[in-house]
């Protein structure tokens, strides 16, 4: 099931290490703030995605993982 980048955000935790497709590593709050402060382009932020494991994918055919849009770069416990 896809949902929307900012939603995929909300599901990680705040401290969540993300790696864009620049290099840039962001916490997955900062990301999302920054997204939701983008109002330049917010189909961005309502793309679909798929959240796995490794990482956040844009949707493709089917709501298959497509491109990796921002890789994780370090899980945090959920106790932290």
């Amino acid at each position: 099931m896809s949902m929307d980048l900012i939603n995929a955000l909300r599901k990680l935790h705040a401290d969540a290490v993300l790696i864009d497709q620049k290099g840039k590593a962001w916490t997955a709050e900062d990301l999302e703030y920054t997204l939701l402060d983008e109002r330049r382009d917010p189909q961005w932020n309502r793309q679909p995605v798929r959240l796995a494991e490794d990482g956040i994918y844009r949707a493709g055919k089917e709501s298959q993982p497509d491109e990796l849009l921002y890789a994780i770069g370090e899980k945090v416990a959920a106790g932290s």
